[in-house]
């Protein structure tokens, strides 16, 4: 009898040890659940607006570095991808959050040649929709996720770029912009709330040129986004600062004129980005954004014959901290040529000007200069047999006093009697005048023909 009545208090002790440590898990977990998921939605939105610092650099700064011929052009970029983001907040925590999103960035870029290399700036604005689930799964309560919210972002900045002749550059922008998230979690949270965004990011690089058709892109860019802290309700958010490094190298290959292709890998680290929030003023455990992503990407560029306009696709896969793909298109179109305008840049200059008058006749003057562009190995962006003029560019390959997109005109003017005087004139005055020397010797063998 003693035995049975042992055995009975041991089996309800049993029970009743059970159902408490049950309890507790399951309240700790609905704790766990409240604290976790605001600061995660919180997340959301910076790693969100990292994402147009990618899209800028990697594609709508590209577009305009030199795959336009023209001195000023319009650009744009559009990316649509997927990513989860492992974050951690304590030890219970098993993954972060998922991200589906949209962005667009459009603007309009100046570049100037220079005798010591080319300088690039611009102004761009951005547009961003994506939406977001975040996961709260944990030891205690696994598989437990809260869907479908989303963050919106536009904002805009400026950019600039310095390509030296020794193929070494230096990149630096800043920009300004507004994300507005929305959030859920039934019973609990809802909320619905505006964050000012602040970022900048700088850069160096080297191109190292194998031949005409091959070349290696070494970089290293430092990315610093700053998310401002809102109260909202009882819970007060506090500023988030995202810091990040990259590191990288881009194999790029020259097919044609036309068609070229290129093939990418990078290291990214995010050093910062700790998420801290308050809730009736009790301070909570910052959910924490720190970790390498490895990145990777191929693609292609193709451009009209005469390098205005440019086109291209590229395929982003990451891996680590960040985990996903992304699908991007990018294209820049050349302002100048649609404005009429492209030889007002030659008619003030002075010094990079040279002129010699031949026996030969206007139209045959013009068809013999356009093959010499092409022994030369230049492109051309413009011409005109009426009006007399030609504007070449790429003269990279055979002249090295000048990068791949400064322009030469060629100015070609009937002057009666069978004579006709051609001008080549350049804002880099040192291509002018080597161009014009070899230009003049070119065409006088073609005469003695």
């Amino acid at each position: 009898m003693r035995f049975c009545q042992k055995s009975c208090v041991y089996i309800i002790s049993i029970f009743f040890v059970v159902f408490v440590a049950s309890t507790a898990n399951k309240a700790l977990a609905e704790q766990l659940d409240m604290r976790d998921v605001p600061q995660k939605a919180r997340a959301t939105s910076i790693l969100f607006v990292n994402q147009v610092s990618d899209i800028l650099i990697d594609q709508g700064l590209a577009s305009v570095v030199k795959d336009s011929a023209d001195t000023s052009s319009f650009f744009g970029a559009v990316s649509f991808g997927e990513s989860e983001y492992k974050t951690k907040v304590d030890y219970t925590t098993k993954t972060g959050v998922n991200l589906k999103s949209f962005l667009f960035l459009g603007g309009f870029a100046k570049r100037v040649d220079l005798n010591c290399g080319r300088l690039l700036s611009g102004a761009f604005c951005s547009y961003g929709n994506d939406n977001y689930d975040v996961d709260v799964s944990h030891y205690f309560q696994p598989f437990v996720s809260v869907k479908g919210h989303n963050n919106k972002y536009h904002g805009g900045g400026l950019f600039g770029r310095f390509d030296f002749k020794n193929n070494l550059r230096g990149e630096l922008s800043g920009h300004i912009g507004n994300v507005k998230t929305d959030f859920e979690q039934p019973s609990i949270y809802y909320y619905e709330y505006d964050s000012l965004c602040l970022g900048w990011h700088a850069g160096l690089g080297y191109l190292h040129k194998f031949n005409d058709s091959f070349g290696l892109d070494t970089y290293g860019r430092y990315f610093f986004m700053r998310q401002k802290g809102e109260n909202v309700r009882s819970i007060k958010f506090f500023d988030v600062d995202s810091k990040k490094l990259r590191l990288g190298t881009k194999l790029l290959y020259n097919a044609n004129s036309a068609v070229s292709f290129y093939g990418s890998g990078a290291y990214e680290y995010e050093f910062g980005g700790d998420v801290n929030w308050a809730i009736a003023d009790e301070n909570i455990d910052a959910t924490r954004l720190k970790g390498g992503t490895r990145v990777y990407e191929v693609g292609l560029t193709m451009k009209n014959n005469t390098g205005d306009i440019c086109a291209g696709l590229g395929l982003q896969g990451y891996f680590g901290s960040r985990e996903g793909f992304a699908v991007t298109a990018k294209v820049s179109i050349g302002s100048l040529n649609f404005l009429g305008s492209s030889v007002e840049k030659f008619e003030k200059e002075k010094t990079g000007r040279f002129e010699k008058i031949f026996n030969t006749s206007q139209k045959d003057c013009f068809n013999k200069s356009l093959e010499i562009i092409e022994k030369l190995k230049a492109g051309v962006v413009h011409k005109n047999s009426k009006k007399g003029y030609i504007v070449a560019f790429d003269f990279s390959k055979s002249f090295e006093c000048c990068l791949d997109s400064t322009e030469v005109g060629i100015f070609i003017t009937d002057e009666g009697s069978g004579k006709t005087k051609v001008e080549v004139i350049s804002n880099n005055s040192l291509l002018a005048k080597d161009v014009s020397t070899k230009f003049f010797e070119m065409l006088e063998q073609q005469q003695s023909l």
